[in-house]
C-alpha cells in the first residue's frame, strides 16, 4: 500500500514539474513573440492567453512552486 502511495506521489510530482515546464516554454514563447512582432500583435497575445491559462490553472489548483515552498519553509523556521 505505501508503495502505491509513493508511486502516486512521485507520478503528481512528474506531472506538475512537466505543467510548469510547458508553463516556462509558453512564457517564453511569449516574449520571443513579443519581441519578435511587438505585444500588442496577434501572435503575442495569442500566446500570452494560452500562457496565462495554463497559469491561472496552476494557481487555482493550488500547487506550489518551489520558490513559495522555500519561502513558506524559511517562514515556519523563523
Amino acid at each position: 500500500m505505501i508503495n502505491l502511495l509513493n508511486r502516486s506521489v512521485r507520478n503528481a510530482e512528474k506531472m506538475i514539474h512537466v505543467i510548469r515546464s510547458k508553463e516556462n516554454e509558453l512564457w517564453e514563447d511569449y516574449k520571443e513573440m513579443a519581441d519578435k512582432y511587438g505585444a500588442d500583435s496577434i501572435f503575442a497575445v495569442e500566446k500570452r492567453i494560452v500562457w496565462g491559462t495554463v497559469h491561472n490553472i496552476m494557481i487555482e489548483s493550488g500547487i506550489k512552486t518551489v520558490k513559495r515552498i522555500e519561502v513558506d519553509n524559511q517562514e515556519i523556521i523563523k
